[in-house]
């Protein structure tokens, strides 16, 4: 009798052992994979910061170029002439339009039928020659703040830069009311 109540007690300790084991090569396993991709992490804000450290554009002018919607109501076509004054070509651009309550954030793709996307851009080259193009923004003004946020593809990854935002100033924010009206102007004169 007593070798059969002997044998529960170690059945018991083999599973509790087996389960431990169990338990720390899952542990184990996971803390590898985790200290793998904190690993990659530094390597790529490292490649990300080299990259975008070359990035560098302005807003060199703001044009209002068309309006739709309602009179009470219009949107405005807005044509920002930027130039690219970096190394890499500028891939697309991410635009934050802010105003007193929410910002709303866009991807500005290659041309297409606006106002659906409300805001395009074509790639822009580096090249001394090509370095300026343009970027079509579709606001309901007042727009409070406009920024404008780099993506380059040096490789095949594309990176967007952050640390390279551009936003408009005051006074360019400031030029837009007055554009607005003298193209609302122009275009609310009776046809001759």
């Amino acid at each position: 009798m007593k070798n059969k109540k002997a044998v529960t007690p170690i059945i018991a300790w083999i599973l509790l052992v087996g389960l431990a084991v169990a338990m720390g090569a899952f542990v184990s396993n996971w803390a590898i994979k985790q200290a793998q991709n904190q690993a990659q992490l530094p390597e790529e804000m490292t490649e990300q910061s080299e990259y975008c450290e070359s990035v560098a554009f302005t807003v060199e002018d703001i044009t209002v170029t068309d309006r739709y919607g309602a009179p009470d109501n219009y949107v405005y076509l807005l044509e920002l002439t930027i130039k690219n004054r970096g190394l890499f070509t500028l891939e697309k651009l991410k635009l934050d339009l802010a105003d007193v309550s929410t910002t709303t954030t866009y991807d500005c793709l290659p041309p297409s039928t606006l106002p659906t996307p409300s805001c395009s851009f074509s790639p822009l080259s580096p090249k001394e020659s090509e370095n300026t193009g343009t970027a079509s923004v579709t606001i309901n003004p007042p727009a409070g703040s406009i920024s404008l946020t780099a993506i380059i593809k040096p490789k095949e990854k594309e990176i967007l830069c952050v640390m390279k935002q551009y936003t408009l100033t005051e006074a360019q924010i400031d030029e837009i009311g007055p554009k607005i009206t003298e193209y609302d102007a122009i275009k609310d004169q009776p046809a001759q």
